[in-house]
């Protein structure tokens, strides 16, 4: 349980956020994802900051290649 507790805290985050009309569902994900960048890179230390620019790139391209697949979709349910 005490390994786990860091993770844990995110869905109290999320859903503790959301229903006490902190913020909405988007802004919870970006609470969320900067929860885990700040666990990750200070306490956990598995990440170092010099490789965040590699994950980004790669984060960046598979988004691209998504919004294509969706911008062809929404073409050809036009036609």
């Amino acid at each position: 349980f005490k390994g786990a507790l860091l993770a844990l805290l995110m869905p109290l985050i999320l859903l503790g956020g959301m229903l006490g009309g902190i913020f909405t569902a988007t802004e919870a994900a970006a609470v969320a994802a900067a929860y885990a960048l700040v666990v990750t890179l200070f306490v956990l230390k598995s990440l170092r900051m010099n490789q965040l620019s590699d994950i980004f790139i790669a984060t960046a391209v598979q988004s691209g290649a998504i919004l294509l697949l969706v911008g062809a979709a929404v073409t050809f349910g036009w036609l």
